[in-house]
């Protein structure tokens, strides 16, 4: 039992760093993302905010939603460290 824990202690230790280095990947991503719309929407304003807005602001949206529900990936570690709610 005792070399289980140690074994089940030493997988999270290595899982952790990965999990956390995923997420904070992910939301490099979505600033990207993000940075990319605004871009492409100061691209397409001269010619018209018509098309301009309709164009980005579903993408934008949608990375915004995203990145948003990103604090569900970290919230089982917030768990699981014995950090719990507030």
């Amino acid at each position: 039992m005792l070399a289980t824990r140690r074994c089940h202690h030493r997988q999270d230790s290595l899982l952790k760093p990965c999990y956390v280095l995923g997420g904070a990947a992910q939301l490099i991503v979505y600033t990207c993302d993000i940075r990319r719309c605004a871009n492409f929407y100061e691209l397409l304003k001269p010619v018209s905010r018509n098309v301009a807005l309709p164009r980005t602001f579903p993408s934008g949206s949608f990375r915004g939603h995203s990145s948003a529900n990103m604090f569900n990936h970290f919230a089982p570690l917030i768990f699981l460290s014995g950090g719990g709610l507030p």
